[in-house]
C-alpha cells in the first residue's frame, strides 16, 4: 500500500494556516487526492 501523508503549517501575527494533503494507492481503491486546509485567528 503506498500512503503519504504531508502536513505544513505557518503561523504569523497571531493568524494560523495550515494545510495539508492526502494521496493514496491501494489494490482494489480508486487512487485519491485530499486536500483541505484550516485557517483561523487562535
Amino acid at each position: 500500500m503506498g500512503y503519504s501523508l504531508s502536513s505544513t503549517g505557518s503561523r504569523t501575527s497571531g493568524f494560523r494556516c495550515v494545510w495539508f494533503q492526502v494521496t493514496w494507492k491501494a489494490p482494489g481503491v480508486v487512487p485519491g487526492d485530499l486536500t483541505g486546509s484550516r485557517c483561523g485567528s487562535s
